[in-house]
């Protein structure tokens, strides 16, 4: 008879030269616990990369109250927009601002204010909550035409000098 020690070697012996269900089944539960955590790993690394690829583009536009905000250039970066005014009236007000400096130095300009994007270029005036999205105008063709005479009087009463936007009321017809 064995004693229980020599039951012990002996079932360990067993073992190890034919490894039982208990331990292959250790063995598939360890790789596909391993298997489970690279496949969950990459859930999360996908899941992560399309919430940031969803997101480019989306960039936010100042919400500061009151602050008109530019970035010159065709295409700038968000992180571009410097403020160029505090104590603004209203989106219209940042927005002649904006085509102020257009007249003045050509070029097209993105602007902000109180987390709006503001385009001006030669074609359009228009605002938008993404960089994005849809452009909704600012002024209709007549009514730039207006702020555009007005903006060319007040910059020539200055001698070429920016105009400032609490210099300006824009009147909505």
């Amino acid at each position: 008879m064995l004693g229980e020690d020599g039951a012990n070697a002996a079932e360990a012996r067993m073992n190890a030269a034919n490894p039982g269900p208990i331990r292959e089944t250790k063995a598939r539960s360890a790789k596909i616990f391993a298997g489970f955590s690279l496949l969950a790993l990459a859930a999360i690394v996908g899941a992560v990369g399309s919430a940031f690829l969803a997101n480019a583009g989306r960039e936010h536009a100042p919400a500061d109250r009151g602050v008109c905000w530019r970035a010159a250039g065709p295409s700038p970066p968000a992180s571009a927009l410097k403020p160029i005014e505090r104590d603004v009236a209203s989106l219209e007000n940042c927005a002649a601002a904006l085509e102020a400096w257009r007249l003045i130095d050509g070029q097209p300009a993105l602007g902000a204010f109180q987390g709006y994007f503001i385009f001006v270029d030669a074609g359009e005036i228009a605002s938008a909550t993404t960089r994005r999205g849809f452009r909704y105008p600012v002024f209709q063709p007549a009514q730039r035409r207006a702020v555009d005479e007005g903006l060319a009087d007040l910059i020539a009463k200055r001698n070429g000098a920016l105009p400032a936007a609490a210099d300006m009321v824009v009147e909505r017809d």
